[in-house]
């Protein structure tokens, strides 16, 4: 199983983040960047915040627990 620092899950999020940052600048209005860009946003934060989860659930230290 890839973790997610492999370097194709950086690379993967290297792309999303360019192609955020090329969108938010220049704001084209073609091949519905808009909803393609929320999409991939979404999957990607996602899948990271899925993998940070199991991981600290698999070793026991989920953050903000609280004290009880």
């Amino acid at each position: 199983m890839a973790g997610l620092d492999d370097p194709l899950s950086i690379f993967c999020l290297a792309i999303v983040g360019t192609f955020a940052v090329v969108y938010s600048i220049w704001d084209f209005h073609w091949f519905y960047a808009r909803p393609i860009l929320i999409a991939m946003l979404i999957f990607v934060w996602v899948t990271f915040f899925c993998g940070f989860l199991i991981h600290d659930i698999e070793i026991g230290a989920i953050i903000s627990q609280g004290p009880f």
